[in-house]
């Protein structure tokens, strides 16, 4: 059985219950929560079968969008919107298309939520990134080399709304 990783970045690091509320609604397996007021983000690590995990970080995009205001939102990390990124993460080189196909699938679930009409806020960047023994962070991959840049870029954040209008 394949397990992938994702580690969807929110912005909100200060509400302990809106972070749990977030925490519930990625419908995986939470291994882990790092929350930082200062930065006013929280990191979730969720892990998940190929075809589930995708569902589970779009569920959870879904509720941090709907939950947190960025026009009120203040921290010292740059961000692009409610959920910054949101890696799929490989364990084993023989996972690798897994995980670019599951992160293919969900750029396009988070993509098609935005149709300009309200200010929820998420990019779809697609990244997958390899972990590397020894390395919380993993390998990233070419794809995810740009993404502090243009979280630093953005000055305003994408204006997406949910759920996705199907055309």
């Amino acid at each position: 059985m394949t397990t992938l990783l994702s580690v969807p970045n929110v912005s909100e690091g200060r509400d302990p219950q809106l972070i749990d509320e977030i925490a519930r609604a990625f419908d995986a397996r939470l291994l882990s929560v790092h929350s930082d007021p200062d930065h006013h983000r929280s990191v979730f690590t969720l892990a998940g079968e190929p075809g589930s995990l995708a569902n589970a970080v779009t569920t959870g995009a879904r509720e941090a969008t709907e939950r947190i205001d960025l026009r009120k939102h203040h921290g010292l990390h740059p961000r692009v919107g409610a959920v910054d990124v949101a890696p799929i993460v490989y364990l084993s080189e023989d996972d690798r298309g897994a995980a670019a196909a599951e992160a293919l699938v969900l750029a396009d679930r988070l993509g098609s939520s935005c149709t300009g009409s309200s200010p929820a806020a998420v990019p779809a960047l697609s990244c997958v990134v390899a972990a590397r023994p020894g390395s919380p962070h993993g390998s990233r991959h070419a794809s995810c080399a740009q993404i502090s840049d243009r979280r630093r870029s953005t000055q305003m954040p994408v204006r997406c709304s949910w759920p996705p209008v199907h055309r």
